[in-house]
C-alpha cells in the first residue's frame, strides 16, 4: 500500500523513518511521556526503506550566491509497505501491536496515512477514524513540556478507497475547527472548515424543506 505523511492539509509521499536503535516510525514525540514507536520488520527493513541525500542551502562566497550542497547525510523513508497485525504467541489472539513489512499483495489499493493536526494556542486536537478504518497507532505531540500551549494529534491508519479520518481542534486563533481526510484509491484529499463542514460535504442530510 502507498504511504503518505499529511501535516494539516499538506500531503507528502512517504513517512520518515528513525534508524536507531532499530528502524521505526514515531508518533507523539516530545513532552513528559513516551512516544509511540511502530517497528519495521527486520527482514524487510532494507528493502522498503528509501534513502535520499539531505541537501542544505549554503552561501558560496566565491560565487556570491546560495547553492544547494549535499551534507553527506541521508534521510530514510518508507513509501510502499504492508502491515502485519501481531498475535500473542500463547493465545494466538491479536495483541494490538503492528509490524511494518514489505508488500505482500501487488494490487493493494489501500493507503497507510500518518495525519497530524495541530490545535491553536492552549487548545486541543483529536482525530477519529471512519467506519472500517484500521488505526495502527494514535498519540499526541505536545507544543510545550506538558501540553499547556497546545498539542498535535497524530494518527497512523490504513484507509481503503472511500474511507476517511475526521479531526477536531480548538484553541486561540483557530477558525477551522473541523477537518476531513479521504482516500479515493489514487490521492489524499483534506478539507478544513467550521462546524458546518460535515453538513456541507455530506450526501445524506436530514431536515425539513422550507
Amino acid at each position: 500500500m502507498k504511504v503518505f505523511d499529511v501535516h494539516e492539509s499538506t500531503v507528502h509521499e512517504g513517512i520518515q523513518v528513525a534508524m536507531e536503535p532499530y528502524p521505526h516510525i514515531v508518533l507523539g514525540e516530545g513532552g513528559h511521556k513516551r512516544a509511540a514507536w511502530i517497528a519495521l520488520g527486520k527482514r524487510d527493513a532494507e528493502s522498503i526503506i528509501e534513502r535520499t541525500p539531505i541537501m542544505e542551502r549554503r552561501w558560496n562566497s566565491e560565487k556570491s550566491e546560495y547553492e544547494m550542497v549535499d551534507t553527506g547525510r541521508k534521510s530514510a523513508k518508507i513509501k510502499d509497505v504492508g502491515i502485519i497485525a501481531l498475535r500473542n504467541k500463547e493465545t494466538g489472539e491479536p495483541n494490538g501491536k503492528f509490524l511494518i513489512v514489505a508488500p505482500r499483495n501487488g494490487s493493494d489499493n489501500r493507503a497507510l496515512v500518518l495525519w497530524r493536526v495541530s490545535s491553536g494556542y492552549r487548545g486541543g486536537a483529536s482525530i477519529d477514524a471512519g467506519e472500517g478504518v484500521t488505526v495502527i497507532a494514535y498519540d499526541h505531540a505536545w507544543h510545550s513540556g506538558r501540553g499547556s500551549l497546545g498539542e498535535t494529534a497524530e494518527a497512523l491508519a490504513i484507509l481503503k478507497p472511500g474511507q476517511e479520518l475526521t479531526a477536531r481542534r480548538s484553541g486561540r486563533r483557530v477558525q477551522e475547527t473541523r477537518a476531513r481526510l479521504t482516500w479515493d484509491g489514487k490521492q489524499i484529499a483534506v478539507v478544513f472548515g467550521g462546524e458546518e463542514l460535515f453538513v456541507a460535504t455530506s450526501e445524506d442530510v436530514e431536515g425539513e424543506y422550507l
